[in-house]
Formats: C-alpha cells, structure tokens, sequence
C-alpha cells in the first residue's frame, strides 16, 4: 500500500545476520554488508514487489531509528534459483556500506523457482 509515496508493506522484511560479532544492521558505520530479506508475490502485492522494476541507478531509502539512509543499485539485478542461493558466494560476501535485497521473482503476474538479488551501495 502506498501513502505520501511510501511503501507501507503488509509484511515485514527480515534481517540476516551473519556473524554474532558483526553488526549488519544499516548504518553509516558499518563494516559489512547489510542483507535484508522480504516476499514478492503476484498477489496480493508485497513489501518487495517494487523490486521487480529497479534498475541500475535507483536509489534505496532505508528509514532506521537514526535517520535515513540513501543507497544506489550499482549493478543489474539478477536471478538466482531458489535452491542455489545458498551456494552464491557474490550474495553472500561482505563488502563495507553495501545492501543486499533478496526477494522472490514475480514474472507476468506468476511466482517463479527464483530469487531476484539487488545491490545497493550506500551513498
């Protein structure tokens, strides 16, 4: 649901943390990467479902109890298979200031066997 421009999502994403003595929750600070998953579905629509359009250049605002934080996809979008995720090292090495979103693929209005990966690079 949008409201002022702002996605107000039926759902909330989820935070991956990957090590317990590495923080990767956003912030201007920190050392890794940030991974936040969320759904996408073909309907209803979804806290991610807006990634189904971005693009290299689009800016990502993540609003946190600090302020807000204002990153940049700095690479095409990509598939992965849902069952090989786990296995994508470019997904799951860190890099300082960089937001991983990960969420289903929705295609034509279907759910797919897929994964779609966004990098953002904070700003």
């Amino acid at each position: 649901e949008a409201v002022n421009g702002n996605a107000l999502p039926r759902d909330l994403p989820g935070w991956w943390k990957w090590r317990d003595d590495v923080t990767t929750y956003p912030g201007t600070q920190t050392q890794t990467s940030v991974w936040i998953f969320g759904h996408a579905q073909s309907s209803p629509s979804m806290v991610f479902n807006p990634l189904m359009t971005t693009v290299v250049g689009d800016r990502v605002v993540l609003t946190t109890s600090a302020g807000k934080l204002a990153y940049q996809v700095q690479d095409e979008p990509f598939l992965v298979l849902k069952d090989q995720m786990s296995n994508r090292k470019d997904v799951f090495t860190s890099h300082p200031g960089r937001l991983v979103l990960v969420t289903c693929n929705v295609e034509g209005g279907q759910d797919t066997l897929y994964n779609r990966v966004v990098f953002a690079q904070l700003m």
